[in-house]
């Protein structure tokens, strides 16, 4: 199938981990954007078909009940062996099209040290990258398809609910993490200073299954960028 004969969008969320001078940290802050790259085909897909987005936390980084989700939360304070509430979730809308969804995680690599992320059980990891997409897959992150409850990838029809399109649930500040570093002048330890972490990223993309394999659907997949 030809490239331009294929639906897709994307959802990106920016999952952002910084830690700032004074020992607060905020970390993975998300921020949700639709980008619209649709060209409809049958049922077609469309950009307010699919989101992104997480539980709002307090200031102790629990969840919140009873109140709308958002694309935005803030941790600050952190201490090792804390544990984070952030569950960002796709959902995609039972209007549209059958499609297959993939997620990329970028950022957690780089970070084993620091936290424990578990990706859930309905996400398959991709382990061999085409060709075609390699550009969109940097090798600071995984790309996931959705499987569900099956042992390969599975075509979502009508509609991906937010309780089955949970990325991860949570995120845990390791016992031994090192959230610090020393300065150094000549050769002496003079202080020590917060860890700057490198981002966590999380996107979203759904590509049309209709008239499309797993394969050439893995190709298609793009992801927009992400801005801070």
């Amino acid at each position: 199938m030809k490239r331009n004969k294929v639906a897709k969008l994307m959802v990106v969320a920016a999952l952002v981990g910084a830690i700032g001078i004074g020992g607060s940290l905020a970390l993975l802050t998300a921020r949700s954007e639709a980008v619209t790259n649709t060209f409809t085909v049958g049922k077609g897909l469309h950009d307010t078909d699919i989101t992104l987005d997480e539980a709002q936390v307090n200031e102790n980084g629990e969840e919140i009940d009873g109140v709308e989700r958002v694309q935005k939360n803030t941790y600050q304070n952190l201490e090792q062996g804390d544990g984070l509430d952030k569950d960002p979730t796709v959902t995609i809308k039972d209007t549209a099209a059958d499609c297959y969804v993939f997620v990329l995680v970028d950022g957690l690599k780089k970070n084993t040290s620091i936290y424990d992320v578990d990706i859930e059980k309905s996400w398959m990891k991709v382990e061999r990258i085409p060709k075609e997409i390699q550009d969109q897959v940097p090798d600071t992150a995984d790309l996931y398809v959705y499987k569900a409850d099956q042992s390969t990838p599975t075509v979502v029809r009508e509609g991906l609910t937010a309780g089955k399109g949970i990325v991860f649930d949570g995120v845990q500040i390791k016992d031994d993490a090192a959230l610090f570093e020393p300065v150094m002048e000549e050769g002496t330890i003079t202080g020590y200073k917060a860890k700057n972490l490198d981002q966590i990223i999380v996107k979203a993309c759904a590509v049309q299954a209709t008239n499309n394999s797993y394969e050439n659907a893995l190709k298609l997949v793009t992801f927009a960028n992400t801005s801070n």
